[in-house]
């Protein structure tokens, strides 16, 4: 994200945390996904090669659980700090709590729950929160299709994006000190979030429920280990975003 006329800009690193008190279930906390289902059967390139069916199936339990909930109030007070600031939103996460926000500028590493990816021409498009009956690429007419989902062992590269941003290519656009980083829900094992968040100028704040080894509360300035429905308008009160 380009620096933009000395205007402070904010850049936002969600995990499943963020969702989880819309009602989505987080993959690895008690009762998560990963307790009903083995990741090797369902989320896995390997699983995709061996079973795309199954993988389908859950991926369409998935978008039709996504119909059933609402973006919490931490998805609407980000969607507040665009009125004033540039805003990135950086996702792990495959829902669309953040655009029905209001939010706009959202990147989703991992892939979007509405989308199927057609494997013949590489059309995505959105289905909504339907189950995804097997029908053909609207484009031309395949069948050979994938949920738009980054899986296990796929490559995923709007990583790139991440790395662009904390490491820009020309200085004039790195992070500044007057810039701001939140990192929302999540335990930072799966995308090393630390790494790129070491050694920046910015603010940085944290919201997660508990410490993280691998995302540690001391190398924040701001650390609220809360639930993100309570944490948002101290973080809102940081930015400088009225509420």
């Amino acid at each position: 994200m380009a620096a933009g006329n000395g205007k402070r800009r904010v850049v936002v690193f969600s995990g499943a945390g963020l969702s989880a008190e819309s009602g989505l279930k987080t993959y690895r906390d008690h009762d998560g996904l990963w307790e009903n289902y083995r990741i090797e059967d369902v989320a896995t390139a390997e699983a995709f090669a061996a079973h795309p069916g199954r993988v389908h199936r859950f991926m369409s339990s998935r978008r039709m659980e996504l119909a059933s909930v609402v973006p919490n109030a931490a998805h609407h007070g980000l969607a507040t700090v665009q009125t004033l600031f540039p805003l990135l939103n950086i996702t792990q996460n495959i829902d669309d709590l953040l655009e029905r926000a209001g939010c706009t500028n959202v990147v989703h590493l991992h892939g979007f729950l509405p989308g199927i990816r057609c494997l013949a021409c590489d059309h995505v498009w959105d289905i909504g929160y339907a189950d995804y009956d097997g029908h053909p690429c609207p484009r031309c007419g395949a069948r050979d299709t994938k949920p738009n989902i980054v899986l296990f062992g796929d490559m995923a590269p709007l990583y790139q994006v991440l790395h662009e941003t904390f490491f820009p290519v020309h200085p004039k656009d790195a992070l500044t000190p007057q810039d701001v980083v939140v990192v929302f829900g999540t335990m930072g094992n799966v995308v090393p979030i630390a790494r790129y968040l070491w050694g920046q100028k910015c603010v940085k704040i944290l919201n997660n429920l508990e410490d993280s080894p691998f995302v540690p509360a001391s190398m924040f300035d701001h650390a609220f280990l809360e639930p993100a429905t309570s944490a948002i308008d101290k973080i809102l009160d940081v930015i400088g975003t009225p509420h």
